[in-house]
């Protein structure tokens, strides 16, 4: 008995996963690629670009599954898709991959991982900016197309659309890069919580992109989110304001902040065939300086392009639709959990930094989001909250503020901390202001899964082999 439960011991406090190994890759400009043969068992991700928007692929006779939705990358000539396939065991033996619908290919990558476990694979995040490169955060950084991993040991393969031509890719550690036709793509692994990367060398112009993760054998889940599409709508004086989303996954928390002016009631929001939900906690008052906003949302049931749209009641001058994708995690569920909100009409002595209102969530972990907006000019959220540059619509003017009101949206994927305040600053010092902060829980599917261990940051092995003789 003592023995056992050293054992067991030993086994509750010793991390259990194996890195999985990149057995070949090879990437090309044709709509067939060929392979190193692959060995039965094996995991085989093959991501490719071209004008056919719903392709297929083949490896070898085996159908590959599909990951999320295409991606689409708008230039001169059209649109390119970005579409991500894969087989979770390989047949074995297959040295050629094959698409079909794959019109005036641009570029196919093929990675072969061994030392992985169902579900095999994770994501894809997708960085969709349209007009810029993905992604440029609050410090004008280029960040690349990112990628929170949610297992803590994966293989990762990125790709980037590109308007221009890149050379070879910066950002993580990559075991091998390409550039086929001029568009970035590497191949890696990465152990432990950080965000990793791949950044397109400036030549590359405009940029779209996605990052899989593989999954590696016996490793843990690590609840967290991605943030993928963000746009703003333009500013609305009367009916329906609408703006055209990407999302990248069924099953992603999709996030629309609202604003009006000078005061309105939710009407109807939102996104495609779903209706969102708009907690009343996530809800400022009518104030004739800031206006009056809104956070709501929804988990998706659907993926790709789709249509936001808000019809506020009441009788605003004016108002605004933001919109957030929001990809979760493998594994992972994800809920409204609380929200808190709280202004300043007039009077305000805060400065230029508002850090308010405070929230404390039902633990740590949790995905923050925070929308803030002032009389005149909000500016960049401070650590540990993050922002993207908005790039869609002109009139850009290079911040992470929305076009036209200047009201700003930053998030923390998965918070170190349940309590957390906004922190963010404003042009004008001491400005009227709203400010709301919600957050929401990731919840593990995986069968045995400790919900208590979340809260404390620990979890269970996603598969734990017992040897029987």
């Amino acid at each position: 008995m003592k023995r056992l439960i050293l054992i067991l011991a030993m086994l509750c406090s010793a991390p259990v996963w194996a890195t999985p190994t990149l057995v070949n890759h090879a990437s090309g400009t044709a709509a067939t690629l060929t392979v190193t043969s692959t060995t039965a068992g094996n995991t085989v991700v093959v991501i490719v670009g071209s004008n056919g928007a719903t392709p297929s692929v083949v490896l070898g006779a085996q159908s590959m599954t599909q990951l999320g939705a295409c991606v689409p990358h708008l230039y001169s000539g059209g649109t390119l898709y970005d579409c991500a396939f894969y087989v979770g065991s390989a047949t074995g033996t297959q040295i050629l991959a094959t698409c079909t619908g794959c019109t005036s290919p641009n570029f196919m990558m093929e990675g072969e991982w061994s030392g992985t476990v169902s579900p095999y694979v994770e994501g894809p995040n997708e960085c969709t900016s349209y007009a810029a490169r993905c992604q440029v955060n609050g410090a004008a950084a280029v960040v690349g197309i990112p990628f929170n991993p949610g297992y803590s040991s994966e293989g990762f393969q990125a790709i980037a659309s590109c308007s221009g031509s890149s050379g070879t890719p910066t950002g993580s550690t990559f075991a091998f890069t390409g550039t086929p036709n001029g568009n970035p793509v590497a191949w890696g692994t990465t152990t432990g919580t950080g965000q990793i990367a791949m950044i397109p060398t400036s030549g590359c112009g405009s940029a779209d992109g996605m990052m899989v993760g593989i999954i590696g054998s016996g490793s843990t889940q690590q609840l967290t989110s991605n943030q993928a599409f963000q746009s703003d709508s333009a500013l609305c004086t009367s009916g329906a304001c609408t703006l055209t989303v990407h999302v990248a996954n069924t099953g992603d928390l999709f996030i629309a902040p609202l604003w009006c002016i000078t005061t309105c009631t939710t009407g109807t929001i939102a996104l495609g065939s779903q209706t969102m939900t708009c907690p009343s906690g996530a809800t400022g008052v009518s104030d004739a300086n800031t206006g009056q906003g809104r956070v709501c949302y929804v988990v998706t049931n659907t993926q790709g392009a789709l249509t936001l749209s808000w019809t506020p009641g009441g009788s605003p001058t004016q108002y605004q639709v933001l919109g957030f994708d929001m990809p979760i995690s493998g594994q992972t569920t994800v809920a409204y959990d609380t929200a808190a909100f709280s202004n300043c009409a007039s009077g305000c002595s805060y400065g230029s930094t508002y850090t308010l209102p405070s929230l404390t969530a039902a633990g740590s972990g949790e995905l923050f989001v925070s929308f803030g907006y002032t009389a005149h000019h909000a500016t960049t959220p401070n650590s540990p909250w993050g922002c993207y540059i908005y790039n869609q619509v002109s009139g850009d003017i290079q911040q992470c503020t929305a076009v036209s009101t200047v009201n700003l949206f930053s998030w923390i994927s998965a918070a170190g901390s349940a309590t957390e305040a906004a922190n963010f600053g404003v042009l004008d010092a001491n400005d009227p202001v709203g400010s709301i902060v919600a957050a929401f829980e990731f919840s593990s599917t995986v069968s045995g899964h400790c919900a208590a261990c979340d809260k404390s940051e620990i979890q269970l092995p996603v598969q734990t082999q017992v040897a029987r003789r």
